[in-house]
């Protein structure tokens, strides 16, 4: 009977790591659909040039016309699903990181600009957090 007892634990340990070691799986796989998801969706839209051309502007002039590039990115950030919106937001800014620079707006700045685009154009209610350095 001990012995019965000592192979059904064994088993019973056996399943739980078999079915933890698929769930991981599940979880990888699924992190890499999004990611290449979010990237075809950065893609359509133009790696978000409309918002970055917005902040651009914003920086330059306050009194700029800036309604402009301000619909159109709204529109493209629309246009993505809630799950990129933020990531690809992040990335754009990074590509772009250099010009910023060049026009004398600091990374930090820009970067709590762009976390709250998504707020602005009341498309989501949370501001976007990003695992960037230049974040606040």
């Amino acid at each position: 009977m001990a012995k019965l007892t000592i192979l059904v634990a064994t088993l019973a340990a056996v399943l739980l790591m078999v079915d933890a070691s698929i769930y991981r799986t599940t979880v990888v796989i699924d992190e890499e659909n999004r990611s290449q998801r979010c990237q075809g969706e950065m893609r359509a839209q133009d790696n978000l040039r409309h918002c970055m051309e917005y902040m651009m502007e914003q920086s330059r002039s306050r009194w700029s016309d800036q309604r402009g590039h301000f619909d159109m990115c709204c529109r493209q950030l629309e246009s993505m699903s809630q799950e990129c919106r933020c990531e690809n937001l992040e990335e754009a800014m990074q590509m772009r990181r250099e010009q910023f620079q060049r026009q004398r707006m600091s990374m930090s700045e820009a970067m709590q600009t762009a976390r709250r685009l998504p707020t602005i154009c009341r498309l989501q209610t949370r501001e976007c957090s990003f695992r960037s350095p230049y974040a606040l």
